[in-house]
């Protein structure tokens, strides 16, 4: 039995949770790290979680996106639709609604994580550290092109 090498759109959707949960879980370990640095002695069970978070969150994304990838370039009939799309989200910006809100979003915490660095206000500094991170991987998904493969459909082809 050979396997189809195209994911219908529930799972195409379910793998955007599934990239936007990874990317929170990074983001909430961020998050906590101011925190965790002011534990002391052998309580520093913070310290662990937030740490596990950031990287197993991180990497949980960034195999999520892979996989994203490597579906959608296997996909012959959206590679034939939209083959010579560009690629790359982080360098694209307000391509649909959603994304907008991203990109305002990324700015503003930009701006205030500077800000915050700048008067030394630890706490509020990794707060925008951790709202950027989300921001900017959610800017650079919904921009990008496995962001019109998720909500690419066979049904969009059989319009034309």
């Amino acid at each position: 039995m050979k396997r189809s090498k195209t994911l219908s759109l529930q799972k195409k959707r379910i793998l955007l949770a599934l990239f936007t949960l990874t990317l929170l879980i990074c983001s909430i370990g961020i998050f906590l790290m101011p925190c965790a640095m002011e534990q002391r002695g052998v309580a520093r069970w913070l310290s662990v979680l937030s740490g596990a978070m950031v990287w197993l969150g991180g990497i949980s994304c960034i195999v999520t996106e892979l996989y994203i990838s490597h579906k959608r370039r296997r996909d012959r009939s959206f590679c034939a639709e939209f083959g010579r799309a560009p690629r790359y989200g982080a360098i694209r910006f307000f391509r649909n609604k959603a994304a907008a809100v991203a990109d305002v979003v990324t700015a503003a915490a930009l701006v205030g994580g500077i800000i915050f660095f700048v008067i030394s206000n630890i706490r509020l500094f990794f707060a925008f550290l951790a709202l950027f991170v989300f921001s900017f991987g959610m800017h650079a998904m919904l921009n990008g092109i496995n962001f019109i493969y998720i909500n690419h459909s066979l049904r969009s082809k059989r319009k034309s």
